[in-house]
């Protein structure tokens, strides 16, 4: 067993294994603050928005959403709700499955206390089987129609007919109409409770290359643009907007991702046109933030935070922090990562371990290099 205590650590917190929100965010705080506030001017307008997180693999977009949501949630009337755009598995109805997940993220304890907080006022702007979904959450002595309302807003399988007689509802969850109507239904449940808008914060949308037909990847992203359109659509019809929230899109996807849709769009254009390119003129290119690589100081930034903040305890460690570095170990870091912030915590990550293994004081420059090569994670 490692003895962390040696470096002043309860454990290997360069190990850590994805985006962890426990942590700061080094180096990115003016960028970080940029994207909020944009969302924040959306924040109540008569419309859904889109803005766009693109960055490089491992260069910190989940991180980033997390870190969005963290702190903004808590500033703003907004109800969030961070997700992947697909599911692991190929799903056969995007729009469907993608609804499904929003209400599920969301999770049952919140949706009831939603619908029990709700004045219902928006009940004459929903299709009748949403209202009924909704006055069924919030009947706080019948659990078995709390627990099968749920499961009709979220389980990939169909309830019986038997079970959809005992939630009082006709209408299956099995068609993109069915699943819009519950996402409207969703942004008046928001406004009824005090949130100005919805903020969904979608990852992974490079993930849409996984659907390998183009026409599946076509009714993805035709999915996407009329959720955009949504709240338009309602005004046209003459919809009350007191009674509804709007909706704020960001959408993070790789650079190669980026690229991938710009290439499709290209190809559907020479074919039947359309797709990709009326949903990506939705969203304004200020609203596209670009993930640069951190630069040598927030590189130094991230192994110190790493080094001298223990997220079990949320405490910082005394002052000033042990850190058993030198300045060319932080040199050679930067250089062999080129500022990727996941190479840069896997990187020290290794090193670290190693360190501790052998007894080294203080790492430097050579032993890192020493054990990275050996490792092959850098060229000799």
């Amino acid at each position: 067993m490692n003895d962390w205590k040696k470096y002043q650590l309860t454990d290997n917190w360069f190990a850590m294994l994805g985006a962890d929100p426990r942590f700061p965010m080094a180096g990115r705080q003016e960028f970080l603050k940029r994207l909020a506030q944009t969302i924040k001017d959306f924040i109540g307008v008569q419309t859904n928005r889109g803005l766009m997180l693109i960055g490089d693999y491992g260069m910190g977009k989940t991180f980033t959403l997390m870190k969005l949501e963290q702190s903004i949630v808590t500033e703003q009337p907004i109800l969030a709700v961070r997700l992947p755009l697909l599911p692991s598995d190929p799903t056969p109805k995007f729009g469907v499955d993608f609804i499904r997940s929003i209400y599920a993220t969301l999770g049952k304890n919140q949706l009831v206390e939603l619908c029990q907080n709700s004045s219902f006022d928006f009940i004459d702007l929903v299709d009748g089987f949403v209202g009924q979904i909704f006055t069924n959450l919030r009947a706080t002595s019948n659990g078995d129609v709390i627990e099968l309302s749920y499961d009709y807003l979220t389980n990939n399988q169909s309830l019986t007919k038997s079970e959809l007689k005992q939630i009082n509802i006709r209408r299956p969850l099995t068609t993109t109409t069915v699943a819009f109507e519950l996402f409207f239904g969703l942004m008046c449940l928001a406004k009824s409770n005090q949130k100005l808008s919805l903020l969904i914060l979608v990852d992974e949308v490079e993930y849409l290359f996984t659907q390998k037909a183009t026409a599946k990847a076509a009714e993805v992203i035709n999915n996407l643009r009329a959720l955009l359109d949504l709240y338009s659509e309602k005004v046209a019809r003459g919809f009350d907007t007191a009674k509804f929230s709007n909706v704020i899109f960001l959408y993070s996807l790789s650079d190669d991702g980026f690229h991938k849709l710009q290439a499709y769009e290209k190809r559907r254009q020479s074919t039947s046109g359309g797709g990709w390119m009326p949903f990506l003129d939705r969203i304004n290119p200020g609203h596209r933030f670009f993930l640069e690589p951190l630069n040598l100081q927030s590189t130094e930034s991230l192994i110190e935070l790493r080094m001298s903040i223990d997220p079990l305890r949320h405490l910082k460690q005394p002052q000033p922090p042990f850190i058993p570095y030198t300045e060319d170990f932080i040199d050679y870091i930067y250089e062999v990562t080129a500022g990727k912030p996941r190479d840069i915590v896997d990187y020290c990550g290794i090193v670290l371990k190693e360190g501790l293994r052998k007894g080294i004081a203080r790492i430097d420059k050579k032993f890192a290099r020493n054990i990275l090569e050996g490792f092959h994670m850098v060229r000799t």
